[in-house]
C-alpha cells in the first residue's frame, strides 16, 4: 500500500508522530494484521501513556484471538 509506505517515510523522519502511528494502526487492522496493529498501539502508549486510545487494545485483543481461533 502507498499510504504505509509514506506512513514509514514519516515515522524514519519523526517516529513519534501520532497521526502516522494511528493510521498504521488503522491500516492493520483493516488488514487484519492484528499483532502488528497491537504493536503500534503500545507503542503509541509507550510515547504518551495518557492518551485516549487504551479501549482500543481489549478491541484488538479480542480480534486476535477471534482470528487465531
Amino acid at each position: 500500500l502507498g499510504s504505509v509506505n509514506d506512513i514509514q517515510l514519516t515515522l524514519q523522519l519523526e517516529p513519534r508522530h501520532f497521526g502516522a502511528i494511528s493510521g498504521l494502526i488503522q491500516i492493520n487492522i483493516f488488514l487484519k494484521n492484528y499483532r502488528e496493529a497491537l504493536e503500534n498501539l503500545d507503542y503509541v502508549l509507550q510515547i504518551n501513556p495518557h492518551v485516549g486510545i487504551k479501549t482500543l487494545r481489549q478491541t484488538i485483543l479480542r480480534l486476535l484471538k477471534k482470528s487465531s481461533i
